[in-house]
């Protein structure tokens, strides 16, 4: 475990929400404080050497997603990953985290509208991309964030450490290619999997 890495992850997250103790602020407000937040940790190295590779990543992402980034959720992700705390997540906080994992080693993540999701093709494309229909994220939760099916995302080439990252985030994943040509990948909630395990076992002793 990287302690400097988990203790960066920790400041900036009882930062952010003493930043939201007096009143909601909105995601722009947000992201400003943060960027600062980062710059200014930065500036005055407040954090050992082998964070800098962590900060500056943040503030490259933060400048180029601006409040899309999700700064917040890639901190949230760094302190889960480093407290080993993810089998205490809901089914969206896994996706999250798997989404912001993929980025994190330079994979995009692009939400696709339902309109174009049967036409899209893989030719042209020049950056490494996951894609995402967008029904699938905005229906394909409760409001206990359980995922209600399974969900497939398309990438732009295979990835081999794809896998790795899904087991990582406590995701079931099967790989396949699709009738688009897109290498595609169906992830399933691994919690779901566990308890639909654990009521049959239930069942069977009764």
């Amino acid at each position: 475990m990287n302690f400097a890495v988990r203790d960066f992850s920790w400041a900036l997250l009882v930062a952010v929400r003493l930043f939201h103790q007096n009143g909601q602020r909105s995601l722009l407000e947000e992201h400003i404080f943060i960027m600062r937040w980062l710059e200014q940790a930065k500036r005055k190295k407040i954090f050992p050497v082998s964070v800098a590779p962590e900060i500056d990543f943040f503030l490259k992402e933060g400048k180029r997603l601006h409040y899309r980034a999700g700064l917040k959720a890639k901190a949230e992700y760094i302190w889960n990953t480093c407290t080993g705390k993810k089998e205490a997540l809901s089914d969206l906080r896994r996706i999250t985290s798997f989404f912001e994992a993929m980025q994190m080693v330079g994979w995009r993540d692009v939400l696709v509208p339902d309109s174009e999701w049967d036409t899209m093709t893989p030719k042209g494309l020049t950056y490494p991309a996951v894609y995402l229909r967008k029904s699938a994220l905005h229906q394909g939760f409760d409001l206990n964030e359980n995922m209600l099916y399974p969900m497939t995302i398309r990438l732009s080439a295979a990835f081999p450490g794809l896998m790795l990252l899904a087991e990582d985030a406590r995701l079931s994943a099967t790989g396949f290619v699709d009738d688009r040509g897109f290498y595609s990948v169906t992830l399933f909630s691994l919690s779901a999997t566990e308890h639909s395990e654990q009521s049959e076992v239930g069942e069977s002793l009764r």
